[in-house]
């Protein structure tokens, strides 16, 4: 009887440890109150983020108007990407020229707020 007991205390031991790595994996930061996910049309940004005119980005409910400008911040020679798709499948390219842009949210201090973004391969 003790052998069983004790299979079963670690069995529920193994099933509570495998409980808790999957909460602490999925949790987010205490300071995120809330997520959500959102699709982006990047050939758009980036043709706005390149004329250097303020356009709208929609995250969620939330519309911003942002202005951002070109600031390369990768060698010329390029920034490799890798892009990990559906079944964690990965795919690595190596992109050159400028795909960094920064700038600010209009009507938010400058000081205090940034907008960076990241476009390469047609995704942001």
């Amino acid at each position: 009887m003790t052998g069983i007991s004790l299979i079963r205390r670690a069995a529920l031991t193994a099933l509570l440890l495998c409980l808790a790595a999957s909460v602490a994996a999925d949790s987010y930061h205490p300071n995120i109150l809330k997520s959500k996910v959102v699709t982006l049309d990047a050939q758009a940004i980036e043709r706005w983020a390149n004329s250097g005119m303020a356009f709208p980005l929609t995250l969620g409910d939330t519309t911003l108007s942002v202005v951002v400008a070109p600031a390369p911040v990768f060698p010329a020679e390029g920034v490799t990407i890798v892009v990990v798709g559906k079944g964690g499948k990965e795919s690595e390219s190596v992109v050159a020229g400028n795909f960094t842009y920064a700038g600010e949210i209009l009507g938010d201090d400058p000081a205090t707020t940034e907008v960076r973004l990241t476009i390469a391969g047609g995704i942001v």
